[in-house]
């Protein structure tokens, strides 16, 4: 067991903001493995951002990584392209904007 929970699978510690997101998302029913992929990859990324510039992220699929950097208050805008987005890319989003509020005004 990990946390007050039981979510065992989360490598972040309780009552940090990470643990609560991956909380949430996990409750969504989102695959676990693919999330903490993709926070592992945007953390790589954060470090080599330019975050005075916009960004755009082309083949987004369900966005999550354009939503994960625009969590970063110095990036002022990101803009997400795909063919077709997925029937629960609208869900992840509203997860993601019940995690920070201000989010939506950045997409």
């Amino acid at each position: 067991m990990y946390g007050k929970l039981g979510y065992h699978h989360i490598p972040y510690p309780f009552g940090t903001s990470a643990y609560h997101l991956s909380r949430d998302i996990v409750a969504a029913k989102f695959p676990k493995k693919e999330f903490f992929e993709v926070i592992a990859m945007a953390g790589v990324i954060r470090k080599f951002l330019d975050p005075t510039l916009p960004i755009l992220e082309c083949c987004a699929g369900h966005s999550l990584m354009g939503m994960l950097l625009a969590c970063d208050p110095r990036v002022p805008s990101v803009t997400m392209l795909d063919r077709k987005f997925p029937a629960n890319q609208a869900r992840l989003l509203k997860v993601m904007i019940d995690f920070q509020p201000d989010l939506e005004a950045k997409l």
